[in-house]
C-alpha cells in the first residue's frame, strides 16, 4: 500500500470514530444532571460524583475510549503525513 493510501484510510478511521462515538458519549452521560442536582452547592464532592457516576457506566466509558482511540490514531496519520 502506498503512504497517501495509508493516510486517506487514518483519516478516514479518525472521521469514523469522532463522528459515530459523540453521540454515544452524550446518551452515555445521560441522567448526570440528576448526580448535578444532588450537590447544589458544587465543589469537590459533586464533582468526584460526576466523575464517578460517569467512568461506572459502560455506556460512557466504551465511547470515551473509541473516541481517544481516534486521536492517536489521527496523531499518528498526521505526524507521518506530508501536511
Amino acid at each position: 500500500m502506498s503512504d497517501s493510501f495509508r493516510q486517506l484510510i487514518g483519516f478516514i478511521l479518525v472521521a469514523v470514530c469522532w463522528g459515530s462515538t459523540n453521540p454515544l458519549i452524550k446518551a452515555g452521560s445521560s441522567g448526570l444532571d440528576k448526580i448535578s442536582n444532588q450537590y447544589p452547592q458544587g465543589g469537590f464532592k459533586k464533582w468526584f460524583a460526576e466523575i464517578k457516576y460517569l467512568f461506572t457506566r459502560w455506556q460512557y466509558v466504551l465511547p470515551l475510549a473509541l473516541n481517544l482511540s481516534g486521536s492517536v490514531v489521527y496523531y499518528y496519520t498526521l505526524g507521518k503525513s506530508g501536511i
